[in-house]
């Protein structure tokens, strides 16, 4: 029964089915089999030691019994467990060695060691594989990737083509063959290879998708346009299917006007089709959202959520960040309670009142919403970090000082290289002006890992200004400013202060202009270009 067991865990790694369920002539030591089951279960330490101690078994075993096929099997599972490759790698040589009929051991060490580079022995394992089960779509599919990786394309074509000549109905074979021509760089030969492929195989939509893709890339824009309208006309091809293809599409290359362009006719023609279709709007606000045309976005949106079956929470999660980005306080919060409507069970249902209740200042609300959330977020670590995180927010700005920091210290310890909660931690200790060499580690993380986020490296400017570290601060205001800080009226504002503290008064003062014209009217600000000296 321990055998058996093990089995169902061996199918798990491999692919189904096993050349164990015949009996073997020689078994491995029971304790060795039983060690490897228990592993299994255990928690990480007690498993390397079990590992460990079944791997010492074993080779014991294959010492006594060098020919025993079931032997080697379990070392060279109990390898694959450790990760040790290698190793496991040496176990298939000695399995092909003596005959071992099962080909999975055989093909995860082609795979190892395609993706360690070492093609040729992908290449050997491969033809252990196909001496094991017989020649195969996948063996050929495998080879080519390896010639070209090696740049032998004409091994890789070579190796395709014979494959289509002897399976002549083989449509995956054929889209190969095109496939490799295309990556080749034979542009004419790819193209008569995929009007074959079109013409015998049309109803295969694998095949008028690539060639889409392919039309596309080749600049072939109408022949991709007229493969498209054939696709989103085909009513064989399921709804999603359909927005699947146009998405895909559309990500290939969403700067492309081109692209673009065929994204937003394919969705015209899907509408044209079917205008009560909510998948089909929620695409229309998805392409538009890529293009940057945002009202027509909120508007395709909008009308999904109306339609019967729209009010799906990926779609408010749109419209509410459009919301966030817009500062559009009153609407966030009213989109916002609209999706706990909808779907009361998300995880971040909640999540999002909170939020917008604590934009609008309702703070003592917002946190009651928030703390709810996280009681029904218990279980799910990234879902809890983040209520910790906007807990932390509103709790500094309720004055809840031991409560801030206890949030973050727990958002922290579920995630300790999230950047966003680094640099709002260390932000608000600045605020506070406590805790100020603490808040310079938070920050300097924050920037390390995220080194081109401009209101980050405000954050450390702001942190060495609370410290009086004014050379400091200096630098890293510029490396707000130059990764697009710029553009934030309240980071221009800073790097005036910290000119300003310098004694850099025409510097200071260019700042403070330049942050009244992107619209900083407040009579703060005011107040500090009046106290700046005149020339």
């Amino acid at each position: 029964m321990i055998l058996r067991a093990l089995l169902l865990t061996f199918a798990a790694v491999w692919a189904a089915g096993s050349a164990w369920a015949q009996a073997p002539t020689y078994q491995p030591e029971s304790k060795a089999e039983s060690l490897l089951v228990e592993s299994q279960q255990a928690p990480p330490a007690k498993r390397t030691k079990l590992l460990d101690r079944a791997r010492r078994e074993l080779v014991f075993s294959a010492q006594q019994h060098p020919t025993n096929i079931p032997t080697w099997e379990l070392l060279a599972l109990v390898t694959y467990y450790q990760q040790d490759y290698e190793s496991f790698a040496q176990c298939q040589h000695r399995l092909h060695g003596l005959g071992h009929p099962d080909a999975r051991g055989f093909w995860t060490a082609a795979e190892w060691s395609f993706g360690r580079e070492d093609y040729v022995a992908a290449l050997e394992f491969i033809d252990f594989a196909v001496q094991a089960e017989g020649p195969s779509m996948n063996a050929v599919s495998s080879r080519r990737n390896v010639y070209m990786r090696l740049y032998e394309g004409d091994s890789a074509l070579r190796t395709v083509a014979e494959w289509v000549a002897a399976n002549p109905s083989d449509a995956q074979a054929a889209l190969l063959y095109a496939q490799t021509l295309a990556e080749l760089g034979g542009e004419e030969e790819a193209y008569m290879a995929y009007r074959h492929i079109l013409s015998n195989f049309s109803d295969v939509v694998d095949a008028r998708w690539q060639f889409l893709r392919w039309a596309a890339g080749a600049g072939r824009w109408d022949e991709a346009l007229a493969t498209a309208q054939g696709i989103w006309s085909d009513p064989g091809i399921a709804e999603r299917a359909k927005v699947a293809y146009a998405t895909s599409f559309l990500e290939e290359d969403p700067s492309n006007a081109a692209v673009a362009s065929l994204a937003v006719r394919w969705t015209e023609g899907l509408l044209a089709q079917d205008s009560a279709n909510p998948a089909f709007w929620a695409l229309r606000g998805d392409i538009a959202r890529w293009l940057g045309d945002v009202a027509t976005a909120e508007a395709s949106w909008r009308t999904c959520l109306i339609l019967p079956g729209g009010t799906e929470w990926p779609v408010y999660q749109q419209l509410l960040q459009l919301d966030l980005d817009a500062n559009r306080t009153e609407d966030l919060l009213r989109d916002a309670q609209a999706a706990e409507a909808a779907q009361p069970q998300h995880p971040f249902a909640r999540l999002f009142v909170g939020v917008a209740q604590s934009r609008g200042g309702d703070h003592e609300a917002a946190y009651a919403a928030l703390s709810e959330g996280l009681a029904r977020a218990a279980g799910d670590p990234e879902v809890v970090e983040q209520y910790e995180l906007y807990l932390g927010e509103v709790a500094y700005r309720l004055g809840k000082k031991d409560a801030f920091r206890a949030h973050f210290d727990r958002a922290l310890a579920l995630n300790p290289k999230n950047p966003t909660t680094l640099n709002n931690y260390a932000y608000f200790l600045a605020l506070r002006k406590t805790d100020l060499r603490r808040a310079e580690a938070l920050a300097l993380q924050a920037v390390t890992l995220a080194d081109r986020e401009a209101s980050f490296w405000d954050t450390l400017a702001a942190v060495y200004e609370a410290q009086r570290k004014l050379p400091k601060a200096k630098e890293a205001i510029q490396r707000a400013l130059d990764s697009g800080g710029l553009e934030s009226a309240t980071i221009v504002e800073r790097a005036g202060d910290i000119h300003a503290a310098l004694g850099a008064h025409t510097e200071a003062r260019r700042l403070y202009e330049h942050a009244q014209f992107l619209g900083n009217s407040s009579s703060d600000l005011a107040r500090k270009l009046n106290q700046l000296p005149t020339l």
